[in-house]
């Protein structure tokens, strides 16, 4: 049998790791709530797995590139900073074989997020409409279902979020609305590796399912005149980018790559340049 080792750059001598072990040795969790493609494909190396490790359900993402690693821990960190939920990271290694060949690869093991007493839905379930650049009915639809909730802020702030970061692939079954006995709050977000796309300042906008276009009229007055999408705004003015890598760095005492800072760095600057020349502030 082959035998297959990987190791992103990131990770030093002394970067503290957790072990999985064999996945093929582990109990893989099998669920409704957790989609099928998410559980028959723990053999493929590309992706990942669900399983149990110390009674601790969670999954092992094995990201595409070096770089991925670092967007998918500066995504915990960016979601925290505009006060939203998400999964948490820890570095991880683990062995399994695919096409007769034995892999020992590293990847990102995120404990079950999910809470046993809340209810959970899709914004896809609950908003059954389509959206794009000029649409703001999603936005509608949740400020008359949801009046007064926690989500009319959360979702104002998740849609600034994905825009500073230009997450290109957030899908809708991603996007969870949580109901704990009443109380509606977005969900915890998850799975950053695709975001610091750099687009040409014109196309700035959201790429995803919900869109955000400074240059269409119509979001940009809604913008303007919403106390919430100002106040994600202002937050997204005075993030430190650098100070947040610094915190990655120190927290999972990992090798900064330069060419990833300075992407980090541009796009910030871009970003924020964008909002700027809007004169949404």
């Amino acid at each position: 049998m082959v035998e297959y080792h990987t190791q992103p750059d990131i990770i030093k001598y002394k970067t503290p790791i957790l072990h999985l072990g064999n996945l093929s040795n582990e109990k893989i969790f099998h669920d409704d709530l957790i989609p099928e493609d998410k559980t028959s494909n723990h053999n493929i190396p590309s992706n990942g797995a669900w399983l149990y490790y110390e009674d601790t359900l969670g999954y092992f993402k094995i990201p595409i590139t070096n770089g991925s690693f670092l967007k998918e821990l500066l995504g915990v960190k960016i979601t925290k900073y505009f006060n939203l939920p998400t999964v948490e990271y820890q570095l991880a290694d683990a062995i399994w074989e695919h096409k007769n060949t034995r892999y020992h690869g590293f990847g990102l093991f995120s404990k079950y997020a999910r809470k046993s007493e809340c209810q959970y839905h899709t914004l896809e379930t609950i908003c059954d409409v389509e959206y794009d650049s000029s649409n703001l009915s999603i936005l509608n639809i949740l400020d008359d279902i949801y009046s007064n909730q926690p989500i009319i802020k959360q979702v104002r702030y998740f849609i600034v979020r994905d825009f500073l970061t230009q997450e290109y692939d957030r899908i809708p079954s991603e996007i969870l609305i949580e109901n704990n006995k009443g109380k509606i709050n977005i969900g915890p977000l998850m799975d950053y590796e695709m975001e610091w796309i750099d687009y040409p300042d014109k196309e700035y906008k959201l790429k995803g399912y919900l869109t955000f276009n400074l240059d269409n009229p119509e979001i940009k007055s809604q913008v303007q005149n919403d106390e919430y999408f100002k106040e994600a705004l202002e937050r997204l003015m005075d993030i430190d980018i650098t100070k947040l890598l610094k915190e990655i760095q120190e927290e999972n005492q990992i090798r900064l790559i330069d060419y990833d800072i300075e992407n980090f760095k541009s796009q910030e600057k871009k970003i924020k340049e964008y909002v700027k020349t809007k004169k949404i502030l």
